[in-house]
């Protein structure tokens, strides 16, 4: 039995932690990145479901209020700036790559002081009370760490080693739940259980940069001034971007702390979490988004019959997944939370709804950028974002979380819908242009046809 283990051991090694072929590298990065997302949503999900239970509506409200309102100036600290080191690196840069994510990673530095100033000023503007305000210090300085600790999957994807994604978003996920449940155990406040994040985010950052240093560099810390301009102008459509996505994903359990209660609050985040889960089928665009941009260069009638394939089959799958969701959503809330989410499931139905929209606009999403039609996708999560601030604005006074629910669904329809305005419209400016390009090459062709003769 050991002597077959031993000899399988080899095997598995060369398969799934080196890079040997473009099918070998595109097998094994999407297992470890099909792994590292199970494993980190099923911990998170237990993570979550302990919290909440132990917590109580009011409090997690709190809690869940103080987790949204920083993540708002995550943005800040993000800056798009894990695409670009994914750009450069990937375009054969890995000679500079010490100096390139020494200097993100001071840059980030830099960009998160702004950041924890930003969430310090806006706390007392708004004039938070004394227990959010404290809450909402210690969830910007998690966000900051957590920041830092996200770059590297980045890094490890630009190397096609993502097994060590794996390692950072797995052992991120066990030290959590190692710190939260003894922080549990021992009844600490919600205080304690933000100390717990803390504490993970800063022992996972130390790993990873032990990773970094043992496998791939040493890494050269400091501002360079032209790397750091050239890194800025790079990343600020994608910042914007990012802008967009984050105050969406926030937007309705921060106005539902404004506009209504903590309470309200509680029942709605415990609703998204499922929702968040839900969300793991997005990771299938993840995984192929390479082969697309692959199959868009060399083959797009390829692409094309790949893309209705998976649209069929989502439909098939999901319509009826959603209909037993739907039929049994307060079974589901009751035998997850208990009785006192009471009201959940309603919420739960709509997010899913809302969820299913985003995974299908994911795909138009995608063929937006492998056109190169930044600025249209920009434009798209704008038009979203603002419809959903809109509708939230009208019906979470009036609705509460269910409010929040068809805010979250309106959202999504209208970036569905420009999407797919937009792929029509690119579609049509390519067929002008190529129009357009025949005609002068006719044009051109008449004129020295004549020429000749004369």
């Amino acid at each position: 039995m050991k002597k077959a283990f031993k000899q399988k051991l080899p095997i598995f090694k060369e398969f799934f932690l080196k890079n040997k072929s473009t099918k070998q590298i595109l097998v094994k990065n999407t297992f470890w990145l099909m792994m590292g997302e199970v494993f980190a949503k099923a911990l998170l999900f237990i993570i979550t479901i302990s919290v909440v239970r132990y917590l109580g509506v009011e409090t997690y409200g709190k809690y869940s209020f103080a987790i949204a309102f920083t993540a708002l100036f995550g943005v800040i600290v993000d800056f798009g700036l894990g695409i670009i080191l994914v750009q450069e690196l990937s375009a054969g840069n890995k000679k500079n790559a010490s100096s390139i994510f020494g200097s993100i990673l001071s840059l980030k530095f830099v960009l998160g002081i702004i950041a924890y100033s930003a969430i310090v000023t806006a706390s007392y503007i708004l004039h938070l009370p004394a227990d959010i305000q404290r809450l909402v210090y210690l969830g910007g300085i998690y966000m900051l760490l957590q920041s830092f600790v996200l770059i590297f999957p980045f890094l490890f994807q630009a190397y096609e080693s993502m097994q060590f994604s794996f390692i950072v978003r797995t052992g991120l996920n066990i030290i959590l739940g190692i710190f939260v449940l003894s922080a549990i155990f021992l009844k600490l406040s919600v205080v304690g259980i933000f100390y717990a994040y803390i504490l993970t985010a800063l022992v996972m950052f130390v790993l990873s940069l032990f990773l970094v240093k043992k496998y791939f560099f040493s890494i050269t810390f400091g501002i360079n001034r032209i790397v750091i301009k050239y890194l800025l102008k790079q990343s600020w459509p994608l910042f914007f971007g990012n802008i967009c996505i984050a105050i969406y994903m926030s937007a309705d359990t921060t106005m539902l702390g404004f506009m209504r209660s903590y309470h309200d609050v509680g029942i709605y985040q415990s609703a998204y979490k499922i929702l968040y889960v839900f969300l793991t089928l997005n990771l299938v665009q993840v995984a192929l988004f390479p082969r697309m941009a692959q199959l868009y260069k060399t083959n797009k009638a390829g692409l094309h019959k790949l893309l209705t394939f998976l649209i069929t089959v989502s439909l098939i799958v999901l319509i009826p997944a959603v209909t037993v969701i739907g039929v049994f959503r307060n079974q589901i809330i009751q035998l997850i939370y208990g009785s006192r989410f009471a009201g959940a499931g309603d919420v739960m139905l709509l997010l899913i709804i809302g969820g299913i929209i985003s995974y299908f606009s994911g795909y138009f999403s995608i063929l937006l950028l492998i056109k190169k039609k930044q600025k249209q996708w920009f434009l798209v999560l704008l038009l979203g974002l603002i419809t959903n601030i809109v509708v939230n604005y009208l019906t979470i006074p009036v609705y509460g979380p269910i409010g929040a629910g068809v805010g979250y669904i309106g959202g999504y329809i209208v970036i569905l819908l420009s999407y797919i305005f937009f792929l029509i419209l690119v579609e049509h400016n390519s067929l002008c242009y190529a129009v357009c390009y025949f005609n002068k090459k006719e044009k051109l062709f008449l004129k020295d046809t004549l020429h000749e003769r004369k």
